[in-house]
């Protein structure tokens, strides 16, 4: 991968955080995480790889993101200075569910 998607990566993982904590509103008890962001060879769009805890929300929060990503489609826009600025497509984070399954694994030994 090249410095030129590292660092748009992070520019997106950045400002995409501020979105959510600015112009979102999560439902109480639920806490929202961006763990990574991908953008694809040809800059046109970006994987967000969001974890949501506690687990049992997830599909309740991908469903508010997915019908709020028009707005932070916009916004995002309108932050970044690039052009074309990627689509934004978000997708849940497994990892988190494994990581409690190894842990519980672990606890039980």
């Amino acid at each position: 991968m090249s410095w030129r998607h590292e660092k748009v990566n992070e520019l997106i993982k950045e400002e995409l955080g501020k979105i959510f904590l600015k112009n979102l509103e999560f439902s109480s008890g639920s806490l929202v995480t961006i763990i990574e962001a991908k953008v694809s060879v040809d800059c046109q769009h970006v994987r967000v790889f969001v974890s949501v805890f506690p687990e049992k929300e997830t599909e309740n929060m991908m469903e508010y993101l997915n019908r709020n990503i028009y707005e932070v489609q916009k916004i995002l826009d309108k932050r970044l200075c690039m052009r074309p600025v990627p689509k934004i497509r978000f997708v849940s984070d497994k990892q988190g569910e494994n990581f409690s399954r190894i842990n519980q694994l672990l606890n039980k030994s």
